[in-house]
């Protein structure tokens, strides 16, 4: 299975380990996968990421997780780089991305949507509107 990393590095600090988000997983037309956070996958998800002068790619939306099995991978590869070094971490870190991903497959939750928010300014969830 080939996971792509997002375009944007991640910033992490050793010995901090951020709290959990859920992740939104989408595969490609080449079927390589990525993931991405709730805005830019609200945008992702209603097929807003056209490309000028191009087709328009087909991405599917595969599922959603909510990141406590990549958080638990985060975790115990900064044990491993104290223990074993950094190729070891990183490829703790990438099986733990194969598993976030093998567990969000058929979880449908969709992004909360970033078109429509309430009287505090949070993104409404697409599931409720009109309710």
């Amino acid at each position: 299975m080939d996971f792509s990393l997002p375009e944007k590095p991640l910033v992490a600090k050793q010995g901090k380990v951020e709290p959990n988000q859920r992740t939104y997983f989408f595969e490609r037309e080449d079927g390589t996968t990525f993931f991405a956070q709730a805005q830019e996958a609200w945008s992702i998800y209603k097929g807003r990421n056209q490309i000028i002068g191009f087709e328009r790619p087909r991405i599917k939306f595969i599922g959603s997780s909510d990141g406590s099995i990549y958080r638990q991978a985060v975790i115990e590869a900064q044990q491993i780089f104290r223990q074993e070094g950094l190729e070891k971490a990183q490829e703790r870190l990438r099986r733990g991305a194969d598993e976030e991903l093998a567990s969000a497959r058929g979880q449908m939750i969709p992004p909360p949507n970033f078109d429509y928010t309430d009287r505090h300014n949070r993104p409404a969830d697409s599931r409720t509107i009109g309710l």
